[in-house]
């Protein structure tokens, strides 16, 4: 397996070096998009709790 792994990295002419900054790269990328998604979530949990307030003033007009 790691014979393949160096034939690999020698056909794409890459080192262990490229291929550590490319899985530090990955994570900020990934840590970035976890932090897009959680903030989503609050955006969607607060446009929620404003339809629902709306609708609670809809009724109480009617």
């Amino acid at each position: 397996m790691q014979l393949k792994y160096a034939q690999c990295k020698q056909m794409m002419e890459i080192s262990d070096k490229d291929i550590d900054a490319y899985r530090e790269q990955r994570k900020q990328i990934d840590k970035s998009m976890m932090d897009v998604d959680a903030s989503g979530d609050s955006l969607e949990k607060r446009f929620i709790e404003i339809q629902s307030a709306i609708e609670a003033a809809k009724a109480k007009q009617k």
